[in-house]
């Protein structure tokens, strides 16, 4: 993932996106970050999720960074996936907290990979 360094520039929004059965069923995003070297994005991006377990097993969030300069199309900066499909190990811990507690709020910190990351 490109640095967000001086000279960064970007104009960094983060998106979220709630997949079940491979459908979008939820879509959130936070305030423009405008050139900032270390964005911090203090806001919550809550989504409540009430489905049968089935459905649960077979939903999957994706957390996006986009530079949002480009008039027709954001690229990704980078992304994590939690639930189904999850690779990182923090990352599967945080799903599993959060199957374990519904209705607690939990943060966590999670790397942003590169879009080949989470793919390969």
């Amino acid at each position: 993932m490109p640095p967000f360094g001086p000279s960064c520039g970007h104009l960094l929004v983060l998106r979220l996106y709630v997949e079940q059965h491979g459908q979008v069923i939820c879509e959130r995003h936070t305030r423009v970050r405008k050139k900032a070297t270390e964005p911090v994005f203090k806001e919550w991006l809550e989504v409540r999720l009430a489905c049968d377990l089935d459905s649960l097993l077979a939903t999957r969030v994706r957390l996006c960074v986009y530079n949002h300069e480009r008039l027709r199309s954001d690229p990704v900066l980078g992304e994590v996936w939690l639930g189904r499909g999850a690779r990182e190990e923090s990352v599967i811990t945080h799903w599993q907290e959060m199957m374990h507690a519904p209705g607690r709020k939990l943060r966590r910190w999670h790397y942003i990979l590169s879009v080949a990351e989470t793919t390969s």
